[in-house]
Formats: structure tokens, C-alpha cells, sequence
């Protein structure tokens, strides 16, 4: 017995098969390239707030260098300090002891300005600017 397929049938056959692996690919590929895509913009987004919580709190701290030392025990601050320069985070700490004084060292004072510097550095190193 000797089968004959016509040529319009394999071209159909190869088509089916390649149809159905390129689907296949396409439904196991896709979901992963779009999870990289959101995880990014995930990332992105949390640093963005992580960026503008630093910032607001600051400001809040920034008006009232007495109260500068206090800024050390906000959640802000410990999520900002592993970014932050070893020499202004001891800046800060120190900042509390001088707080308990009446006269505050001008160096108490710049340390607003010094953090906004450091803030601005790590959104660059981010590149969300």
C-alpha cells in the first residue's frame, strides 16, 4: 500500500505544527518579558516614594535644628542611612547629643542642606532624574 499526500497537505501540516509551536513559545515567553517589565517599574516607583518620604521628613526636620537629632530614630532615616555617606550619618548621630545643649554648632545646621545633597545623588544613581 503506497500513501500519497498531496502537496497543499504537507503545507497545511507545516503550518498546523508551526502554528502551534510558535503559540506555545509565545504563551510560555510573554508572561516572563512582561514580569521583567513590571518588576522594573515596580523598583522604579518604590524608590521614587522611598525619594519623596526622605525628602518630606527632612523638611519637617530641616526648619528646627534642635530637633535635628531626633531625625536619627524615624523610619526614614534607617531606610535612607545604608545610601547615606558614613561621615554625615555621623554627623547625624552626633547632632542629638548637640541638641540637648542651649547653643547649637553651625555645623548642626548644615546638615539639611548636606542630606538633601546626598538624597539628590542616590536619585541620580537610581536614574530617576
Amino acid at each position: 500500500m503506497n500513501i500519497s499526500i498531496s502537496e497543499p497537505v504537507v503545507i497545511g501540516l507545516i503550518t498546523l505544527i508551526s502554528g502551534l509551536i510558535a503559540g506555545s513559545m509565545t504563551a510560555f515567553i510573554a508572561p516572563h518579558v512582561s514580569w521583567g517589565i513590571e518588576k522594573k517599574r515596580l523598583k522604579r516607583e518604590q524608590r521614587t516614594a522611598h525619594i519623596q518620604a526622605w525628602r518630606d521628613q527632612l523638611d519637617n526636620y530641616s526648619t528646627y535644628n534642635k530637633n535635628l537629632g531626633r531625625l536619627r530614630t524615624t523610619i526614614e532615616f534607617s531606610e535612607m542611612r545604608p545610601y547615606l555617606s558614613d561621615e554625615l550619618v555621623e554627623k547625624v548621630l552626633r547632632a542629638k547629643n548637640e541638641d540637648m545643649s542651649n547653643s547649637v554648632p553651625s555645623w548642626v545646621g548644615e546638615i539639611p542642606s548636606l542630606l538633601l545633597e546626598e538624597i539628590a545623588q542616590i536619585e541620580k544613581d537610581w536614574g530617576l532624574v
